[in-house]
């Protein structure tokens, strides 16, 4: 793949179902892509603001390879709430793998072990990695959660800082990598030690990654975190993973407010798996 500028990546998102049919219209503004909405009801697609909106019939593979034309990254969304959607997003992951396209699907389950039960054995063979989304919140947090975990995916390919990771870091990072955690911290403050400390202590205290072998992370921090902070972050990191063949790999941008620090990391290819 030889993609000269990444304003050129061909990035789609996929919404399945209500709840993802939904999120698009949440974040259709706010991220630099196309949009499919794909459902069994007529009634969600009549709401969706998606350019592209298949209805499942028959044709669907036909449909859906079509929509997925010349692209170079999708996300799948959907809710486990609708009992084919598993399934949907399954069939739309198997379409985009025959088609080499790196996939990404976001799921919303009761639990794990929930998942486990309804198909993401079978959605994790045709997607790169897949998220699970814990879906005893309500539904507009869900959607909302869906949104900022594709904003932040798409902003490491699409915005330019002071270090840069172009689709093929991405593609390399994440191709093939199974179960994934999508974590953020964030912190503000006038010591640079005690903020870098904090971020990465909401990431760790809710997240465990130590099993990740490989992590794609984005740093967007004030002018006066430098050299010494970015290092103490991967540091840290190496640290938490019990991995000896780990690999991370992150990019750096700055923003003019001073004191605050957010990091964005997706962990992956699991050696527990």
């Amino acid at each position: 793949m030889n993609i000269e500028n990444e304003k050129n990546v061909e990035i789609k998102v996929a919404g399945i179902g209500k709840t993802g049919n939904n999120t698009l219209n949440e974040i259709i503004k706010a991220v630099e892509a196309d949009f499919v909405a794909v459902s069994e009801k007529q009634e969600n697609l009549d709401l969706s603001e998606s350019g592209t909106k298949i209805l499942m019939t028959k044709d669907f593979e036909e449909k859906m390879k079509k929509a997925l034309e010349n692209t170079d990254m999708l996300f799948i969304l959907a809710e486990t709430d609708e009992t084919e959607n598993v399934k949907i997003s399954t069939a739309a992951a198997k379409i985009a793998q025959s088609l080499e396209i790196l996939t990404v699907s976001i799921i919303a389950a009761p639990s794990a072990e929930e998942f486990e039960k309804i198909g993401k054995t079978e959605l994790k063979q045709f997607s790169d990695i897949v998220v699970t989304v814990p879906s005893e919140k309500i539904s507009e947090e869900i959607e909302k959660i869906f949104a900022r975990d594709i904003k932040l995916i798409v902003d490491i390919i699409r915005e330019k800082g002071i270090v840069n990771l172009d689709f093929a870091d991405v593609n390399s990072m994440l191709k093939g990598g199974g179960t994934a955690v999508i974590a953020y911290g964030t912190a503000t403050g006038e010591n640079k030690e005690n903020v870098v400390e904090k971020a990465l202590n909401e990431i760790l205290s809710k997240n465990s990654i130590k099993n990740a072998r490989r992590i794609l992370m984005n740093i967007v921090a004030g002018p006066e975190i430098g050299l010494t902070e970015l290092t103490k972050i991967t540091e840290i990191l190496e640290k938490e993973l019990e991995t000896e063949k780990s690999c991370i790999v992150w990019a750096y941008a700055t923003e003019p407010e001073e004191g605050r620090l957010s990091i964005t990391l997706i962990a992956t290819d699991f050696s527990n798996e």
